[in-house]
């Protein structure tokens, strides 16, 4: 058997449905940032030139090459507040992004609520409160990019199990879509 239908045999083995809907999900259950399951999500990005969370124009692999930070998306003072003060709950991989620094700075320990209100006040009046992004096509976008799950701007404590939920399937996703272009 030739290395290429070996391969073949390998990818219909394990690389079911099954693998991208549940085991790697699962596996993205994790607070490791050097998971290979993370990795491979950023380099997912990377690959499809995606932009840091809420940047109009700094992508990724910019980030990764230079300065970005690693932002909790649901923030981790905003959930110790609220009843999440375990680090295996807000430092999940499935609640970082990366992103600008100032972005970051000024997304603070506001809740999505209240930061991208900020977001959607700018895109109605032009007015730049937090990034750079001025049109709402962008921020479906960006936010697609980012795999941020529709409704994540009503993620409040409540709600941040089930939108880590969401968010491993939408990353597993992504990296099922780069694996299947490689």
């Amino acid at each position: 058997m030739g290395a290429a239908a070996y391969l073949k045999q390998l990818e219909e083995l394990d690389l079911t449905d099954g693998f991208w809907d549940v085991a790697l999900p699962a596996a993205l259950e994790t607070t490791s940032l050097s998971s290979p399951y993370f990795q491979t999500y950023i380099a997912s990005q990377v690959a499809s030139g995606a932009r840091g969370f809420l940047s109009k124009a700094i992508t990724v692999a910019t980030m990764r090459q230079q300065s970005g930070d690693i932002h909790h998306l649901v923030p981790k003072d905003y959930l110790q507040k609220n009843g999440f003060p375990d680090r295996g709950d807000y430092n999940q991989v499935a609640n970082f992004a990366l992103t600008e620094t100032s972005i970051n700075v000024s997304i603070s320990n506001r809740s999505p609520a209240d930061y991208m209100s900020l977001v959607d006040g700018q895109i109605a009046d032009g007015d730049l409160r937090l990034g750079e992004i001025v049109d709402a096509l962008d921020l479906e976008r960006n936010l697609a990019e980012n795999a941020i799950p529709d409704g994540f701007r009503s993620v409040d404590a409540v709600a941040f199990p089930d939108f880590l939920v969401e968010r491993r399937q939408l990353m597993a996703a992504a990296v099922r879509h780069y694996y299947d272009r490689l």
